[in-house]
């Protein structure tokens, strides 16, 4: 699919496409023979994952990391090489503690509601 059709369901914008394709964390699977960017189903799932990585506020260097870790989890689905399997758990405590976080920032939000709505 072409990058207008990709940025469409993926919910991102075309230039926001193109910015993660310069920066490495999300190539287009190939290119036309003229020239223009295209794109695989399994981009999309890479696309929803680094959305979701945004979402948790996590860097550009950071979100390169966690692909990193994930391609490597894909390399090895048996999870027999030791240094993978501390990856992704260095990477699932980031996740979780970015979550209590998250939480605990709800939390806040939920009793400043509570207590405007009391005024």
């Amino acid at each position: 699919m072409l990058i207008g059709e990709f940025a469409e369901r993926t919910g991102l914008s075309q230039r926001t496409v193109r910015h993660y394709d310069e920066i490495h964390i999300l190539q287009a699977s190939g290119r036309s023979d003229s020239g223009y960017r295209l794109y695989a189903p399994a981009d999309l799932d890479r696309a929803r994952i680094i959305r979701s990585l945004r979402a948790l506020s996590l860097t550009h260097p950071e979100i390169k990391d966690a692909l990193a870790t994930l391609d490597l989890v894909d390399s090895d689905p048996d999870g027999t090489v030791s240094t993978i399997r501390r990856d992704l758990a260095i990477l699932i405590s980031d996740i979780e503690a970015r979550e209590r976080s998250l939480c605990e920032q709800v939390r806040v939000a939920s009793g400043f509601v509570e207590l405007l709505q009391s005024l």
